[in-house]
Protein backbone atom coordinates (compact mmCIF):
# COMPACT_ATOMS: atom_id res chain seq x y z
CA UNK A 1 0.00 0.00 0.00
CA UNK A 2 1.51 3.36 -1.01
CA UNK A 3 1.92 5.73 1.91
CA UNK A 4 2.39 8.96 -0.04
CA UNK A 5 -0.75 9.14 -2.15
CA UNK A 6 -2.67 12.37 -1.67
CA UNK A 7 -6.35 12.04 -2.52
CA UNK A 8 -8.42 15.10 -3.39
CA UNK A 9 -12.04 14.08 -2.87
CA UNK A 10 -14.24 17.19 -2.98
CA UNK A 11 -16.51 19.06 -5.33
CA UNK A 12 -14.40 21.70 -7.12
CA UNK A 13 -17.41 23.97 -7.71
CA UNK A 14 -19.44 26.19 -5.41
CA UNK A 15 -23.07 27.19 -6.07
CA UNK A 16 -23.43 30.96 -5.71
CA UNK A 17 -26.86 32.08 -6.91
CA UNK A 18 -29.38 29.70 -8.42
CA UNK A 19 -27.71 28.03 -11.39
CA UNK A 20 -24.47 30.03 -11.13
CA UNK A 21 -21.60 27.73 -10.21
CA UNK A 22 -17.98 28.85 -9.89
CA UNK A 23 -14.88 26.73 -9.40
CA UNK A 24 -13.20 27.08 -5.99
CA UNK A 25 -9.90 27.64 -7.78
CA UNK A 26 -11.35 30.73 -9.49
CA UNK A 27 -12.54 32.16 -6.18
CA UNK A 28 -9.12 31.52 -4.63
CA UNK A 29 -7.32 33.00 -7.65
CA UNK A 30 -9.32 36.24 -7.35
CA UNK A 31 -8.34 36.40 -3.66
CA UNK A 32 -4.67 35.85 -4.58
CA UNK A 33 -4.74 38.60 -7.22
CA UNK A 34 -6.43 41.07 -4.87
CA UNK A 35 -3.87 40.28 -2.15
CA UNK A 36 -0.97 40.72 -4.61
CA UNK A 37 -2.34 44.07 -5.80
CA UNK A 38 -2.82 45.20 -2.20
CA UNK A 39 0.77 44.27 -1.32
CA UNK A 40 2.03 46.05 -4.44
CA UNK A 41 0.04 49.16 -3.48
CA UNK A 42 1.45 49.14 0.06
CA UNK A 43 5.00 48.74 -1.23
CA UNK A 44 4.48 51.55 -3.73
CA UNK A 45 3.09 53.87 -1.06
CA UNK A 46 6.06 53.11 1.23
CA UNK A 47 8.45 54.29 -1.52
CA UNK A 48 6.46 57.44 -2.38
CA UNK A 49 5.09 55.99 -5.62
CA UNK A 50 1.42 56.51 -6.41
CA UNK A 51 -0.40 53.37 -5.26
CA UNK A 52 -3.18 53.90 -7.79
CA UNK A 53 -0.60 53.60 -10.59
CA UNK A 54 -0.14 49.97 -9.55
CA UNK A 55 -3.41 49.21 -11.34
CA UNK A 56 -2.10 50.76 -14.58
CA UNK A 57 1.10 48.72 -14.44
CA UNK A 58 -0.82 45.54 -13.59
CA UNK A 59 -3.25 46.00 -16.48
CA UNK A 60 -0.34 46.87 -18.76
CA UNK A 61 1.30 43.51 -18.09
CA UNK A 62 -1.69 41.49 -19.27
CA UNK A 63 -1.34 41.88 -23.07
CA UNK A 64 2.37 41.07 -22.99
CA UNK A 65 1.79 38.08 -20.73
CA UNK A 66 -0.94 36.67 -22.97
CA UNK A 67 1.00 37.17 -26.20
CA UNK A 68 4.20 35.83 -24.62
CA UNK A 69 2.38 32.79 -23.23
CA UNK A 70 0.85 32.01 -26.59
CA UNK A 71 4.17 32.43 -28.43
CA UNK A 72 5.82 30.17 -25.85
CA UNK A 73 3.17 27.55 -26.52
CA UNK A 74 3.86 27.89 -30.25
CA UNK A 75 7.56 27.29 -29.70
CA UNK A 76 6.99 24.24 -27.50
CA UNK A 77 4.24 22.75 -29.69
CA UNK A 78 5.19 23.96 -33.17
CA UNK A 79 3.82 20.79 -34.78
CA UNK A 80 0.30 21.73 -33.66
CA UNK A 81 0.35 24.94 -35.68
CA UNK A 82 2.79 23.99 -38.47
CA UNK A 83 0.44 23.80 -41.45
CA UNK A 84 -2.23 26.17 -40.08
CA UNK A 85 -0.60 29.05 -38.16
CA UNK A 86 -3.90 30.94 -37.98
CA UNK A 87 -4.96 28.38 -35.35
CA UNK A 88 -2.59 30.21 -32.99
CA UNK A 89 -5.26 32.94 -32.70
CA UNK A 90 -7.97 30.41 -31.79
CA UNK A 91 -8.20 30.30 -27.96
CA UNK A 92 -9.92 26.91 -28.13
CA UNK A 93 -6.74 25.34 -29.56
CA UNK A 94 -3.75 24.72 -27.33
CA UNK A 95 -2.79 26.54 -24.18
CA UNK A 96 -0.38 28.99 -22.60
CA UNK A 97 3.25 28.70 -21.49
CA UNK A 98 4.47 30.39 -18.29
CA UNK A 99 8.10 31.13 -19.22
CA UNK A 100 7.46 33.58 -22.05
CA UNK A 101 4.34 34.88 -20.28
CA UNK A 102 6.61 36.28 -17.57
CA UNK A 103 8.93 37.80 -20.18
CA UNK A 104 6.06 39.35 -22.16
CA UNK A 105 4.40 40.70 -19.02
CA UNK A 106 7.72 42.14 -17.87
CA UNK A 107 8.23 43.95 -21.17
CA UNK A 108 4.78 45.53 -21.40
CA UNK A 109 4.63 46.25 -17.66
CA UNK A 110 8.03 47.97 -17.87
CA UNK A 111 6.80 50.05 -20.79
CA UNK A 112 3.72 51.20 -18.86
CA UNK A 113 5.86 51.94 -15.79
CA UNK A 114 8.20 54.06 -17.94
CA UNK A 115 5.22 56.19 -18.97
CA UNK A 116 4.35 56.96 -15.34
CA UNK A 117 7.44 59.06 -14.61
CA UNK A 118 9.45 57.47 -11.78
CA UNK A 119 12.26 55.12 -12.72
CA UNK A 120 11.28 51.72 -14.03
CA UNK A 121 13.79 50.18 -11.63
CA UNK A 122 11.79 51.39 -8.64
CA UNK A 123 8.61 49.86 -10.06
CA UNK A 124 10.35 46.56 -10.82
CA UNK A 125 11.87 46.47 -7.34
CA UNK A 126 8.44 46.71 -5.76
CA UNK A 127 6.81 44.34 -8.23
CA UNK A 128 9.08 41.36 -7.46
CA UNK A 129 7.42 40.22 -4.23
CA UNK A 130 3.78 40.56 -5.38
CA UNK A 131 4.53 38.85 -8.72
CA UNK A 132 6.28 35.90 -7.08
CA UNK A 133 3.46 35.61 -4.54
CA UNK A 134 0.79 35.72 -7.27
CA UNK A 135 2.58 33.10 -9.39
CA UNK A 136 3.20 30.70 -6.50
CA UNK A 137 -0.16 31.08 -4.78
CA UNK A 138 -1.92 31.10 -8.17
CA UNK A 139 -0.42 27.71 -8.99
CA UNK A 140 -1.46 26.47 -5.55
CA UNK A 141 -5.10 27.36 -6.29
CA UNK A 142 -5.07 24.60 -8.90
CA UNK A 143 -5.24 22.10 -6.02
CA UNK A 144 -8.77 23.36 -5.30
CA UNK A 145 -9.88 22.40 -8.80
CA UNK A 146 -8.04 19.10 -9.01
CA UNK A 147 -6.08 20.35 -12.04
CA UNK A 148 -2.44 21.05 -12.61
CA UNK A 149 -1.42 17.68 -11.23
CA UNK A 150 0.09 16.45 -14.49
CA UNK A 151 -0.73 13.22 -16.29
CA UNK A 152 -2.35 10.40 -14.33
CA UNK A 153 0.21 8.03 -12.91
CA UNK A 154 0.27 4.69 -11.14
CA UNK A 155 3.45 5.58 -9.22
CA UNK A 156 3.46 5.13 -5.45
CA UNK A 157 4.02 8.84 -4.89
CA UNK A 158 1.23 10.03 -7.24
CA UNK A 159 -1.72 12.28 -6.40
CA UNK A 160 -5.24 11.11 -7.05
Amino acid sequence: MPITVVIFDFDPTVQLFGDLAVRWGSVALVAVLVAALAVAGLLARADDLRPDDVAFVAVGTVPGAVVGARLGYLIVHAETFGSTPERLLDPAVGGLELGLAVVGGFLTGSYVASLLGPSVGRWLHHAALPVLFAMGAGKLTMVLTGTGQGSPSQADWATA
